[in-house]
């Protein structure tokens, strides 16, 4: 992300492709603006919603990006679909859609080359790993699977559900997590509302009645996982 400001939105420094300009405030005369990395922002709605697969069928592996979301969402998906070039938007029933890539040149030489350079920052981050594992195994070996599928199944069963529980606390590289991750995360796990509270009720003068006792709050939650052995 690049934060700066001018008189002119015009001055600002050009634009990537995969970047766009967004005025966040003005004080005075002056625009304040930022320029926000749509890889980054989809890097941030990975480590929220999405997922990375490996199966096989007959003879041949398949890698497989997904993310899914609520049908209300599917604008979103387009989004993505649009930003990064690659995959498809489907609606798997009348309650969720879904942005699959599935396409081993667009995971190989698009998809994954976005989270080598801006890893993620959530334990995605070891499903991400095992994945591009995979495809480097594949590489490395062709397309015969009788000589890597036990080294692929080996593989398949360490990620997303099956996987450890462990520390990642310095573990990744982090690229230090920034706002272009952070919109990201939020618009895959966060939450807005307003609560009621009685002690700022009780604590706000008696002509602010309107906003006593309500306060807005962010919450970003993630799911504990649990491995019974």
């Amino acid at each position: 992300m690049i934060l700066g400001w001018d008189h002119r939105l015009g001055a600002a420094p050009p634009l990537r492709p995969t970047t766009t300009r967004v005025v966040v405030g003005r004080r005075g005369g002056l625009y304040i603006w930022f320029c926000f990395s749509y890889k980054m922002g989809a890097v941030g709605f990975t480590d929220a919603e999405g997922n990375f697969l490996i199966s096989f069928d007959r003879n041949f592996v398949r890698f497989r990006f997904k993310i899914s979301l609520h049908i209300d969402d599917i604008d979103t998906l387009h989004t993505i679909q649009s930003m990064l070039g690659i995959g498809i938007v489907t609606g798997e029933n009348k309650q969720y859609c879904s942005f699959v890539v599935q396409d081993y040149d667009q995971i190989k030489y698009i998809l994954c080359p976005i989270f080598l350079h801006f890893p993620l920052q959530t334990n995605k981050r070891l499903d991400f790993d095992y994945f591009y594992e995979a495809i480097l195994i594949k590489e490395e070996k062709g397309n015969n699977l009788t000589d890597i599928k036990d080294k692929l199944l080996v593989i398949k069963n360490s990620m997303n559900r099956n996987r450890e529980i462990r520390d990642s606390t310095g573990h990744f590289e982090s690229f230090a997590i920034n706002f272009c991750w952070l919109v990201g995360f939020i618009e895959g796990d966060g939450t807005l509302g307003i609560k009621n509270s009685e002690g700022a009720r009780a604590a706000r003068p008696l002509a602010s009645r309107a906003a006593r006792g309500r306060s807005p709050y962010l919450q970003i939650a993630q799911k504990i996982q649990v491995k019974l052995h």
